[in-house]
Order: structure tokens, then sequence, then C-alpha cells
């Protein structure tokens, strides 16, 4: 009996397996202080396709199967170690094709499994505080960096990052195994419509009827541009850090510090949403507001760099963290899964353009000035569409 309630306590079974399911696969977000050493053991290959493999997949899978599929953690938390421990073998063979595979597509889906999967248990465990539950719940993504710095340096350092890859891999392996079989759901209904994807023309229904509602296909594409915009900075945050030459704020301590910002974003945005019940669409008002205010710091200074990179990390999670709730206030807890899912397909598309929008930009002789001149115009259409 003792036993039983723990498991069915609301923070064992809730909220600290959630938290520790997305620190660990929010570890994808480390990729600028991977970038280097991978590309090292790649000869001039071009590594940055791995990450937005990442991202695409990690959308895609998240759209498709996690709103629909129950406890498919157990699959991505295996698809994600997999993932971990191929890149570490592709690094020992300088195989590029490998990182694709195994960072890019494999380690991609296995987040994307897991990722829903915590924001509707702890929707259900805290039904009262839409917001809060789904701050919860990926916080961890923010966290990931602020833990897994250090770590992933020290690591690099000392055994090469083949051996980290490895290490990481097995040790997510365990945390996440044991995270998926204590990651259980309440008794009683929710409201919230679970029902599977059978076949391809029921995905296809639910994308069309989705793109009817009223301003869905506006928030699809606001959520797509801060995302991508996101992506340009998060996946050059080593370079950011290195061009502020701060002498307190280095590149470790810099992408660290960004991570907790980024989980500060999700935490504290999801929480104040709760206080706009009805009207939480106002946050998106103030995200691209805000990330405006940081492109303006970092054009008066490439020395602001780094404050750029902070204030961008608490738009970037403030944007994810508010969707499941106000998608529930706009159109209604029955078909949230489904609303939920369609929307993070956005973050499959940024993926592919968000670090890609940087590299193409220097590729074509710019500079990293460039890069946020660019990202400022893209959140001032964004401001421009969410008053029309």
């Amino acid at each position: 009996m003792l036993c039983e309630n723990l498991i069915r306590n609301k923070w064992l079974a809730g909220a600290f397996p959630a938290l520790l399911l997305h620190i660990c696969v929010g570890t994808v977000y480390c990729w600028s202080l991977l970038e280097s050493s991978i590309s090292f053991y790649m000869k001039g290959a071009d590594v940055s396709w791995a990450f937005s493999l990442t991202i695409f997949f990690l959308g895609i899978s998240a759209a498709i199967m996690g709103p629909f599929v129950e406890r498919v953690s157990y699959i991505g938390s295996i698809l994600f170690s997999i993932g971990m421990l191929g890149s570490g073998w592709s690094c020992y063979n300088n195989s590029i094709l490998g990182i694709y595979l195994f960072y890019g597509v494999i380690m991609g889906i296995g987040t994307g499994l897991i990722y829903t999967v915590p924001i509707k248990t702890l929707a259900l465990w805290f039904k009262n505080r839409k917001g809060l539950y789904t701050g919860l719940a990926i916080t961890g993504f923010g966290l990931a960096k602020f833990i897994g710095t250090p770590i992933m340096i020290n690591l690099i350092d000392s055994v090469g990052i083949s051996n980290m890859f490895i290490i990481l891999g097995f040790s997510c392996l365990g945390i996440m195994l044991l995270s998926s079989w204590l990651l259980q759901k309440p008794k009683g209904g929710d409201g919230i419509n679970h029902s599977e994807i059978t076949n391809i023309f029921d995905l296809v229904k639910d994308l069309k009827d989705s793109l009817k509602l009223p301003g869905f296909i506006l928030l699809w594409i606001i959520f797509y541009i801060n995302i991508t915009c996101g992506l340009s900075i998060i996946s050059s945050e080593k370079e950011f850090f290195l061009l502020s030459q701060n002498k307190i704020i280095g590149v470790s301590l810099g992408v660290a510090l960004s991570g907790t910002m980024n989980a500060l974003g999700r935490l504290e945005a999801a929480n104040f949403s709760d206080r706009l019940n009805g009207n939480r669409h106002y946050l998106w008002h103030i995200i691209l507001l805000l990330s405006l205010v940081g492109i303006v710091i970092s054009l008066m200074s490439n020395n602001l760099f780094w404050a750029t990179v902070f204030i961008i990390n608490i738009g970037y999670g403030a944007g994810f963290s508010i969707q499941p709730s106000l998608l529930s206030d706009l159109y209604g807890n029955e078909e949230l899964s489904r609303n939920h899912g369609i929307i993070l397909s956005a973050w499959a598309f940024a993926g592919l353009t968000g670090n890609q929008l940087t590299k193409y930009i220097l590729d074509i002789g710019g500079n990293y000035r460039g890069v946020i001149s660019v990202i400022g115009i893209l959140y001032f259409i964004s401001l421009i569409h969410l008053n029309v």
C-alpha cells in the first residue's frame, strides 16, 4: 500500500520523472559545445546538418507519434541512448553519415517520442494549474544545458568526445528507463482525447480539422518564427560568447547560464499564464517584444551579445511552455493532444531553417551582427502579424 501510494504521488509519479526525462533529452541543445569537436573528426564535412536533422525529427515524431501513443517514453529512451552511443561510434570512425543518422535521425526521434508524454501526464496531475504543469514538464529542456555543459566539457577534456557520448549514452539510458517506470497517470479521466491514429487518413483529417480553427495557422507561423530565431542563436552560442569577450561570463559559464534562462522562461511564463486564464495570447506580445529588446541591445555593441543570448533563450523557452495551455483556452481540452501535436510540427521545420539560417548568412560573407539583424526583422514581422 505504501509503495502504491508513493508511486501515485504527483511529485514522484509526475513532476520528478518528467523533469529527469527532459533533462536527459534536452542535452541535444548543447550542440554549440559539441560542433567543433565533432567537426575535428569529420575532416571538414558539414556537421551542422546533424543538429538540423535532430530538431526536424524531434518535431515530426512529437507531432505525429507523441500526442497519440501512450507509454512511448520507453521506446524514446532506448532510441535516444542508441543515438548517443552511435554518435560516439561515428566520431571514433570519422563517419559523417553516422553522425547524421545517430545524432540527427535516431536521437531526434527518441527525443520527440519522449517530449509529449510528460506533458500529457502532468496535465492529469495538475488539472487546476494548466500553465504550471506545462512549465514543469519542459523546464528540464532548459536545465539540461545548465547541468550538461560542465559534464560534457569535463568528459571531452578527460576522455574525448567519442567516450563522452558512450558514457552519457549509458547513463541517460538508466536514468530514462527508471523515470519512464516512475511516470504514472493518476486514476480517473481527464477529458482529453487520447485516441490513436490508425492510418494516414486519420492524420490528414486531423490536420485539416486543426487548420480550419480560427487563428491556428497564424499561431503556427508565430511559433515557427520564434523557434527559427531561437535556434539561430542557440546553435551558435559558443561563438556569440566568444565575440562578447566578457571576462566574467566565459563560454562554458555562458552556455550553462543560457540554459538556466531557457528554463526560467519556460517555468515563469507558464506559471504567469495561469493568472491570464482566457488571455494567455498576450504572452506572445511580451515574448516578441522582449526578444526585439534583446536584438537592439546586441546591435549597440558586440560586447553585449551575451545579454542577447540570455534574452532570446528566455523568449524561446517561454514560447514552448505556453502553447498547450493556450491551445486549451482557444480550442478546448477535447482535442488538445491533436492540436498540440500539429503545432509542434513548426518545431520540425524550424529545425531545418534555424541554424542553417546562421550558416547561410556567414557563408555569403555576413557576420554575426548580420545574423542578429535578420532575426530582428523576423521578430518584427511576427509582432506585426500578431496585432493584425
